[in-house]
């Protein structure tokens, strides 16, 4: 399936868990001993959630209205796959 799909993680949820922005994994399934009850997974079962919009990835973690009723964009780093927020 061509195209661009979006991943977004809240950086806060990064460092708590140790996981370092340069490193691709990151971006991938969580592991699974941190993995709660979700739309389409069970605890402990990944499932990665990916977004064809950038708006929409951002709204699965709740970023999206936090902006928007801020109006603050913090740093925000971009590439073909992922995104994440400062």
């Amino acid at each position: 399936m061509p195209g661009t799909f979006f991943r977004a993680r809240k950086s806060a949820d990064i460092a708590k868990l140790g996981q370092s922005l340069s490193d691709v994994a990151t971006f991938g399934p969580a592991p699974p001993d941190v993995i709660g009850e979700g739309r389409f997974n069970h605890a402990g079962a990944p499932m990665i959630y990916l977004a064809t919009t950038l708006e929409t990835a951002l709204l699965e973690i709740g970023t999206l209205s936090e902006l928007f009723q801020s109006q603050s964009w913090h740093s925000m780093v971009s590439t073909k796959s992922s995104i994440w927020w400062n």
